[in-house]
């Protein structure tokens, strides 16, 4: 598996898998438009050039934030968002970052668990964060060891 920048010519796939993985899909105009971004990172997974997961990060430092991480339905539990979170970790430290933020729905325990395994800790609750269906967020944060 190879972790890279994502390139325009990965937005079709990247909108295909988070439009199967979330309910209020993101356009591939907004991820174009990621890609050219200089805070944002768009890395994806690949697999005999063909994109199995994503990651979208916007990168701040000293922080960072997750936006949305997506990893088709029939190929999880691979450890592909594993790798995506420790790469993502990875070149946010090599930036300059120490802390990086997100929310996950309340209901998602199984993203819950693989950021508590990369070191996330849950911060907080923000109440009917998302939408369709309504949901509390928890926030998380990792914060570099020092």
């Amino acid at each position: 598996m190879i972790i890279r920048p994502a390139q325009p010519e990965d937005v079709t796939a990247v909108t295909q898998i988070d439009h199967a993985c979330f309910r209020d899909g993101w356009s591939a105009d907004y991820y174009r438009d990621e890609i050219a971004n200089p805070i944002a990172r768009l890395i994806v997974t690949e697999e005999y050039g063909e994109v199995s997961g994503f990651l979208l990060f916007w990168c701040l430092p000293p922080q960072a934030d997750i936006l949305r991480m997506a990893v088709p339905m029939e190929r999880r539990n691979e450890g592909i968002g594993v790798q995506l979170v420790e790469n993502m970790l990875k070149t946010a430290q090599s930036e300059g970052t120490r802390e990086v933020f997100l929310e996950v729905r309340r209901s998602n325990e199984v993203a819950r668990r693989l950021y508590r395994k990369a070191g996330f800790v849950q911060t907080g609750i923000r109440s009917d964060y998302y939408r369709n269906p309504q949901e509390d967020a928890v926030c998380m944060v990792w914060r570099q060891r020092r």
